[in-house]
C-alpha cells in the first residue's frame, strides 16, 4: 500500500461511508 496511499484511504473512506449508511446510529471517530 506504500506506493498507492490514495486508493487505500479512497477504499477505506468507501467502507465506512457504507458502514455510517448501514449503522446511522453508530459513530466512527474522524
Amino acid at each position: 500500500f506504500k506506493n498507492s496511499p490514495t486508493l487505500f484511504d479512497e477504499a477505506l473512506h468507501r467502507d465506512l461511508t457504507d458502514f455510517r449508511n448501514q449503522n446511522p446510529e453508530v459513530t466512527l471517530l474522524q
